[in-house]
């Protein structure tokens, strides 16, 4: 039964539990189930939550190679994950460009975590940029919020040496677009 099987992947995907979301995927198959993105979502949050980010893209792609269209959280996860990982962080922006061009539509999330990927791996000048460029697209999900400003701030506080100055600088610029420090 579909549900049944539906019902144990979510949980999966809450407690990122990899190795059993692909352990079910795999059963479906054998069993010629029906499989489109209410069976994906789950298996990808599951095992990009359980940092195996490059099986999210796998499953990604064949989702995608089944005419499936990719989702915003499915997505999230996968950058989400690639974000962790010091050597793949570049994927978060080829993925997001991706998300641009053919959808589905980056949210909040999309942004905040591309902009911890920059603040993680050290590139503050970067994140200034992405953010200022949020600023620029002009959309709901785009405008920077409180969340958005104090991960750019950290990561140029952090930088090698600390870039205070464009800290203070970011931290005036955000009081001057009414975003209330918290």
């Amino acid at each position: 039964n579909l549900k049944i099987y539906n019902t144990v992947l979510n949980g999966c995907a809450w407690t990122f539990d990899g190795p059993s979301a692909m352990d079910i995927l795999i059963e479906m198959k054998q069993r010629e189930l029906e499989i489109g993105m209410n069976v994906y979502r789950p298996v990808i949050i599951a095992v990009c939550g359980s940092g195996k980010f490059e099986t999210g893209l796998s499953l990604m792609k064949e989702a995608v190679s089944k005419g499936e269209k990719m989702d915003t959280i499915s997505m999230n996860s996968i950058i989400n994950a690639c974000s962790k990982s010091s050597t793949h962080w570049t994927m978060c922006f080829k993925l997001y460009q991706d998300m641009v061009t053919h959808g589905p539509v980056p949210d909040d999330i999309t942004y905040r975590t591309i902009l911890k990927c920059l603040a993680n791996v050290g590139q503050w000048e970067k994140a200034v940029r992405f953010l200022n460029d949020m600023w620029k697209l002009n959309s709901a999900f785009s405008k920077p919020d409180t969340r958005a400003y104090s991960v750019v701030m950290i990561a140029c506080a952090n930088a090698r040496p600390a870039k205070w100055d464009k800290a203070i600088e970011l931290h005036n610029e955000m009081k001057e677009r009414g975003i209330e420090p918290s």
